[in-house]
């Protein structure tokens, strides 16, 4: 599910690795709804919204459960979202849909295990996208206050982030000079 634009970084890595990985749709009313059906009410936002994007998702006339996964990570402490899996599979069941799994990626324990069936560079690949992902949003946050033409750097930001997720999976080096092009482009921002 789409839940920052480093989810699409994660998407990339995933497809670079060999799997064919889509990243949801930004949430919208239609998921909401669909979300709030299946749940309680006690749940938390974050919940609501991820349930209601599959669920959007599986009502897609070309949705295929017989190829198709979804992917929720996990993490312990006291926030809920380590459940948030527990939960999408209760409801996938409760539709009929046993067949479809629900990918964790645990970090308490398996993690290593489970991204290492995806070859060595996938922790590479989202490493080295996230973190360049990170230096292009500091230079949105940077020029956008002062930016002389309203809008500029977030067309530009849209710009680089495509890029950027067309370009994962390349060597280090390529990925310096993308870093430096793109570090390029938010410089010549009129301020």
């Amino acid at each position: 599910p789409y839940m920052c634009d480093q989810t699409h970084a994660i998407g990339a890595s995933f497809r670079a690795c060999g799997v064919d990985a889509q990243v949801l749709p930004e949430t919208d009313n239609r998921s909401m709804e669909l979300g709030r059906k299946y749940a309680s009410g006690k749940e938390c936002l974050p919940f609501i919204v991820t349930l209601g994007d599959f669920l959007k998702k599986i009502k897609e006339k070309n949705f295929n459960p017989e190829a198709s996964a979804f992917f929720m990570p996990q993490a312990s402490g006291p926030c809920r979202f380590g459940q948030y899996n527990r939960l999408h599979r209760m409801v996938l069941d409760e539709l009929g849909l046993e067949q479809v799994p629900v990918l964790v990626l645990d970090q308490a324990g398996g993690y290593h295990k489970d991204t290492a069936a995806l070859g060595r560079n996938f922790r590479l690949h989202a490493w080295r996208s996230m973190a360049i992902l990170d230096e292009i949003q500091k230079l949105v946050l940077e020029k956008r206050p002062y930016e002389a033409s309203r809008g500029e750097t977030d067309a530009v930001y849209r710009e680089w982030l495509e890029r950027l997720v067309k370009n994962v999976g390349q060597d280090g080096e390529r990925l310096k000079e993308f870093s430096r092009l793109a570090s390029m482009a938010f410089d010549a921002i009129k301020i």
